[in-house]
């Protein structure tokens, strides 16, 4: 874990003189379809894609977690769409708690707390190419590890990615600043921060 130092006004500034966006990646087919093909470019290092974009809203596969290196397009498409659909969910069951003056059990509460804080923010360019993403979650980095050192859930960040072309230009620490001024906003003082071994 790594304490919150990020502010907007860290990073914004110095995208906006890039001629760069940042913005919350949308739960629309086209959106996560894009986040989908960027991520496996990025992450195959250029490697063929073995699906196609225009294919992916009718892919009926179950979702498999698979080892950077070999993630596949339907894999990161299943993946960003099915967490978009249960975080919807999750709004719509607190909202209707909410209405109706519900008092829910602390485990749900916290079941739809982790289930409502999922976000995925990119960095386009005037082109609205993306040339970066990252996506946050809530999760027990600790899950593998005894019951007794496990901790509660923690601001998780993960699938960093930068265009090849574009590295090296502080784009990356401009998603990381990003994600830390969000986990304040979601009551977080600290990130955890997922790096494969070989990075």
């Amino acid at each position: 874990g790594a304490q919150c130092k990020g502010h907007e006004s860290s990073y914004m500034p110095y995208l906006k003189e890039k001629g760069l966006r940042l913005r919350r990646l949308t739960d629309t087919h086209a959106d996560l379809a894009r986040n989908a093909e960027f991520l496996t470019k990025c992450f195959n290092n250029g490697l063929p894609i073995t699906a196609d974009v225009a294919e992916l809203e009718e892919a009926d596969l179950e979702w498999v977690f698979e080892v950077l290196g070999n993630i596949t397009l339907r894999g990161l498409y299943r993946y960003f769409k099915q967490e978009y659909e249960a975080k919807q969910k999750a709004l719509k069951e607190t909202r209707l708690a909410r209405d109706f003056a519900e008092t829910l059990p602390k485990f749900t509460q916290e079941r739809l707390r982790r289930k409502r804080r999922f976000s995925c923010l990119v960095v386009e360019d005037p082109r609205r190419r993306l040339v970066g993403s990252i996506t946050v979650t809530l999760k027990d980095p600790t899950w593998r590890l005894p019951f007794l050192f496990k901790k509660d859930y923690q601001f998780y960040v993960s699938n960093l990615a930068i265009d090849p072309s574009r590295r090296r230009q502080g784009i990356a620490k401009s998603l990381l600043n990003a994600t830390e001024t969000l986990a304040r906003r979601w009551g977080f003082d600290s990130v955890w921060v997922h790096v494969d071994a070989p990075n």
